[in-house]
């Protein structure tokens, strides 16, 4: 039903004084030119033309409101008099917005009627995000709630600020980047310019960041700063886990930069000469290093997320470095050193900052499929190459896959049998020794593990090769693969291993985004795991989500279970008031079609989605019922900003009929 939304914002979400492109100011200088002529038609449809260029612009309802007054069309007015009125109130131009007002009152006393009732809900949401940020704890469900008032209202300096103080007292307690979107989204783009220009220089004044385990240096941004700094943290976390390691680390300066040739400095200034074009990055244990680039030109190809893959990858040899090589002064096997570190290539960031773990690595299950489907190489031929550092090309996949089948491969009763081996097969190598490779290979993951359905080396081998095959069709499965993902979840969590499910409820999340099932999944795996303020906001996004679709029976268990988990008094004043914002707003929309304003019941309905962030099924059932009935159907400027105005004007069906 989003193909029938009003707004996608509200019009003070534009920016004032943006740049407009060239066929705005066409338009909007025709439509003028045509009301002042007396043409109201040609005036009308310039001034939607305007629109498709830039939709929110309040220059442009100012000309349609003077077009529907000199044409004496009420329900016009009333429909360009309410975006414009948004447009000032919700930019802080209060008199523009009084002004307005006084020009709508004589239409329809309660044009404005829906504001008291936002207004109301909002004080019920500021009560809500103190108790959120207080007491509760509950920060990621704070910052929700304080999302959507800044939404509503982009221009309170006092409520950024108070923004900016909750991420800070959230710190590190978040999983991953939970308000770093938002900070980066809310900066001022000239403050970001500005910024990145002073820093853009990687040698000499390049972003410093330090955080407890990394030094960033980088000229990519503030937002890349801002981000690596968070997801670098979270992942830290992660390598700890994989590795088994429970020492203090040193801090790990991560250099970044952007061209090419950014980096190719920093190597000559470091290592003492450049590196051949197909190295992406790199981990030097002297100095406790990781350097690696972004380029995207054609000759390189580095794009973001490539980056990101490969600090993950280097940054995870420092801990093969600690556990292994710097005790022993002996290389670890290549398979193990180089597998472990692309096993960490499959962490993949997500828009809000945090990271989806323990997924495969989508480039090396597409590199392992092809290799392997031209002959490919027997694990023993992995395991056994000789050389210290990096191995072939075409071993690199093969190393991963061994990694990830052995953390991730359980037996019918849903055991990781192979994850302990794997330790003690990399805890074999933190001592001096004169292991073979291979031979300590079948003596841990073989002999020592005891299945009896698995009697020797070829078995383990055959077993290994079906189950990466597997993998290698879940990569290639679509959103509907996600229901599976969801299903392993819930058996993890009627095992009570919290872990894996949460990883699991990751996934499906990434699979199949926006999805409530996933989001009550994710909300039981993070109470089980111990964190009840992750687990509060979980539930709170599949309430919204179930609320929004009357599923009611949903909404109803969600709200039960939060009052059962710690958050009761987000139920009593967030979730509650929002029920009954609702019920408010449907009376005023009934009340506007009886008064035959239906523009206004429209109009209403698209400021509470607004509101609640939320795009409520009967809210939007009503718009498009009346749309069909009145002939006012808004949508013609959704896509804003697209290659062209023609463009803008396409409905969300495919068609272009305005």
């Amino acid at each position: 039903m989003r193909l029938f939304l009003l707004l996608v914002a509200l019009p003070c979400l534009a920016l004032w004084g943006a740049p407009l492109p060239g066929g705005y100011q066409t338009s909007i200088a025709t439509a003028k030119a045509k009301l002042a002529a007396g043409d109201i038609g040609k005036a009308s449809e310039a001034g939607l033309e305007a629109l498709s260029y830039s939709p929110y612009s309040a220059e442009a309802y100012t000309v349609l409101f003077d077009i529907a007054s000199a044409d004496g069309n009420k329900e016009s007015m009333l429909r360009w008099g309410k975006w414009l009125y948004w447009a000032h109130r919700y930019s802080g131009h209060n008199k523009d917005a009084d002004a307005i007002a006084t020009r709508i009152n004589p239409i329809w006393a309660d044009w404005n009627a829906d504001e008291t009732v936002i207004s109301d809900w909002r004080a019920e949401v500021d009560k809500a995000v103190k108790s959120a940020a207080g007491g509760d704890k509950q920060y990621r469900v704070a910052g929700h709630l304080m999302g959507k008032l800044m939404d509503l209202d982009p221009g309170d300096e006092k409520l950024q600020k108070s923004y900016d103080k909750l991420s800070e007292k959230a710190g590190e307690m978040l999983s991953g980047g939970a308000f770093l979107a938002e900070k980066v989204r809310r900066k001022s783009t000239k403050w970001i310019a500005q910024m990145d220009e002073k820093h853009g220089d990687l040698m000499e004044n390049p972003w410093n960041k330090k955080t407890k385990n990394y030094e960033i240096v980088t000229n990519l941004g503030y937002e890349f700063v801002e981000t690596v700094a968070i997801v670098m943290e979270d992942i830290h976390k992660f390598y700890r886990n994989i590795y088994g390691y429970k020492k203090r680390a040193p801090r790990l300066k991560l250099v970044v930069g952007a061209p090419r040739s950014s980096f190719d400095r920093f190597c000559i200034d470091v290592l003492g000469s450049g590196l051949p074009g197909g190295v992406l990055g790199w981990f030097y244990d002297k100095k406790m290093t990781v350097a690696a680039y972004q380029d995207d030109t054609p000759r390189f190809q580095v794009t973001m997320e490539e980056l990101y893959s490969t600090l993950f990858h280097e940054a995870s040899h420092q801990f093969m470095y600690l556990l292994c090589e710097k005790p022993t002064k002996q290389d670890p096997p290549t398979w193990l050193n180089e597998g472990t570190a692309s096993y960490f290539e499959g962490c993949e960031l997500k828009a809000d900052g945090s990271i989806v773990k323990n997924k495969p690595a989508l480039l090396r299950v597409r590199e392992w499929a092809q290799i392997e489907s031209g002959g490919g190489h027997s694990l023993e031929e992995v395991i056994s190459y000789p050389g210290p550092g990096s191995y072939p090309g075409s071993m690199y996949s093969y190393g991963w896959a061994l990694v990830y089948f052995l953390n991730n491969y359980e037996d019918q009763e849903g055991r990781l049998i192979y994850r302990q081996p794997y330790l003690d097969y990399l805890k074999a190598y933190t001592k001096k020794n004169k292991h073979n490779a291979f031979e300590l290979a079948k003596e841990i993951f073989v002999r020592e593990v005891e299945d009896p359905e698995i009697p020797n080396w070829d078995a383990f081998e055959n077993r290994w090769r079906i189950w990466t095959q597997g993998i290698v069709r879940e990569s290639k499965s679509g959103a509907e693969f996600a229901s599976v993902l969801q299903d392993r979840t819930r058996t993890y969590l009627e095992r009570g291993d919290f872990e894996r499910a949460l990883i699991a409820a990751e996934q499906a999340d990434d699979k199949r985004p926006e999805d409530r099932e996933t989001y009550r999944l994710l909300a039981h795996a993070y109470l089980g795991n111990g964190h009840s303020g992750e687990a509060a906001f979980w539930m709170l996004r599949h309430w919204e989500k179930a609320w929004a679709a009357e599923a009611e029976e949903e909404a109803n268990t969600a709200e039960h279970w939060l009052t059962e988990n710690g958050a009761k008094d987000l139920v009593a004043s967030y979730i509650k008031p929002t029920r009954r914002a609702l019920a408010r707003i449907e009376r005023l929309m009934d009340d506007a079609q009886s008064d035959n304003f239906p523009v206004a019941a429209m109009l209403f309905a698209s400021h509470a989605n607004q509101a609640f962030g939320i795009s409520h099924n009967r809210l939007e059932e009503t718009i498009a019922d009346i749309a069909r009935v009145s002939g006012q159907d808004l949508r013609l400027w959704i896509k804003a900003y697209a290659n062209d105005a023609t463009a803008n004007k396409q409905y969300s069906d495919g068609t272009d009929k305005i």
